[in-house]
């Protein structure tokens, strides 16, 4: 589904412009994995909640940096 679709699912959706940043420079190492089709990114929610999770899992894990 468009990544702007599957962020407006979340109760505060980030902005188009994070969600580049998410996918072009990534989180703490964690880039989101999309796919472009016909000049839109597209992002299952797998992809999705994986990259959370592990983003979420860095954030809190003890040896965070």
């Amino acid at each position: 589904m468009p990544i702007t679709k599957l962020a407006k699912q979340l109760p505060v959706p980030p902005s188009s412009a994070t969600l580049w940043r998410w996918h072009a420079h990534g989180v703490q190492g964690v880039r989101l994995e999309t796919v472009r089709i016909g000049g839109r990114r597209y992002c299952s929610p797998r992809a999705f909640n994986e990259f959370v999770r592990v983003v979420t899992a860095r954030a809190t894990s003890p040896h965070a940096s």
